[in-house]
């Protein structure tokens, strides 16, 4: 395992990265076998004989270089191969693919081997036809099914995740349950947003709320929020610098947080119950595309989406034995909460959202970074 440091990036938390090794140090066991298809036996040999696989990924993503190292162990063991992982932390995910963009559209190889997105990212540079078409299903049969494979098998959903208000449960005013609830007297002032509006853009979905319900939102909003933060904006809200983060990225950033008791909490809105997918794309340009195949059919058997959950708190809820699914399950039982899922297909479809940002980022964007 070798890792290499981007300049500019920043680390975990100490703290944090003691947590996540202790974590699998703690509950190691035997890698279960995995049954072998002929797709995946010619995958195997083929990776062995690249005998790497460069990945890169933000060091507050996917447990970072924690993760990165107990997926390679983990995945020769699994499939008897013989494949390095070599490391990089990295930019954020729309960086990163604006980078293997430009690669691409130069005739160089791509930085990276696998691309990870939300399905914004996916939808957004597939346009280009910068991912590799991938028969999945053959690798895992038994485990990979079509709700999994998007955008005409370039894309694979290895994460599901909801999104929603982060707040502090000691110093808020209340425990929040809808967005409108944001727009209360009580908050103003007490409001952080994320300088790139995390998923104010789905509400402009003529399925959702629509454009002008949206910016009518924006425009009431704007008055109780006092500054802009980029995620997961856990010590931000911790510290009560902030009293609430509208919207977060996710869970999978403060799940670590909350459970070493920190005074958070995460609020699914009931005018606004999200779960989407993150997924793994493999450039045409990449250089180790046979490594990149077998990196992600270990990631989604019941091994790889342990470590998953085990370095990031996230895991599929497609899958048998989901943590995540238990959780949205006993959230939804709790709060009368019914989640909706948003795919890359859906969001390729609502068009009409770009425009509606754009103008959410001039009201509550723009005007504070002036």
């Amino acid at each position: 395992m070798t890792y290499r440091f981007d300049a500019g990036t920043m680390l975990r938390p100490v703290a944090l990265a003691a947590l996540i090794l202790a974590g699998l140090s703690a509950t190691a066991a035997p890698v279960r076998a995995v049954e072998i298809s002929p797709a995946l036996k010619q995958v195997i040999a083929a990776a062995d004989q690249e005998g790497t696989i460069k990945l890169s990924w933000s060091a507050g993503s996917l447990g970072g270089a924690a993760a990165a190292a107990a997926i390679e162990t983990a995945m020769n063991k699994a499939f008897g191969s013989h494949v390095k992982v070599d490391y990089a932390i990295g930019p954020s995910m729309p960086e990163l693919g604006f980078r293997m963009l430009q690669e691409m559209k130069a005739s160089r190889p791509a930085s990276a081997d696998i691309f990870i997105g939300a399905a914004a990212q996916i939808a957004l540079f597939a346009k280009s036809d910068m991912f590799e078409q991938v028969d999945y299903k053959s690798l895992l049969p038994d485990r990979i099914t079509d709700p999994m494979i998007e955008e005409n098998g370039t894309a694979l959903a290895f994460s599901s995740s909801s999104a929603g208000i982060l707040y502090n449960t000691k110093l808020a005013p209340e425990r929040p349950t809808s967005l409108a609830d944001m727009l209360k007297p009580e908050w103003k002032g007490k409001i952080a947003t994320t300088s790139y509006l995390a998923n104010f853009d789905f509400l402009a979905a003529t399925d959702v709320w629509g454009a002008d319900k949206a910016i009518d939102f924006a425009k009431q909003f704007n008055g109780n929020v006092a500054g802009l933060v980029l995620c997961p904006a856990t010590d931000n809200i911790i510290s009560g610098e902030y009293l609430a983060l509208v919207m977060d990225c996710g869970t999978q950033g403060e799940r670590f947080a909350m459970e070493q008791g920190a005074p958070i909490d995460q609020v699914v809105p009931k005018d606004f119950a999200k779960i989407s997918y993150y997924y793994y794309a493999i450039p045409k340009h990449a250089v180790h595309k046979n490594a990149a195949k077998l990196f992600t059919a270990f990631m989604l058997t019941r091994e790889g989406q342990e470590i998953l959950w085990k370095t990031w708190r996230g895991d599929l809820h497609l899958l048998p034995g989901s943590q995540e699914k238990a959780w949205e399950d006993d959230y939804a039982k709790k709060y009368g909460v019914t989640f909706r899922i948003y795919t890359i297909d859906w969001y390729e479809k609502h068009t009409e959202m770009g425009a509606a940002l754009k103008q959410m980022q001039t009201i509550l964007v723009d005007s504070r970074k002036n």
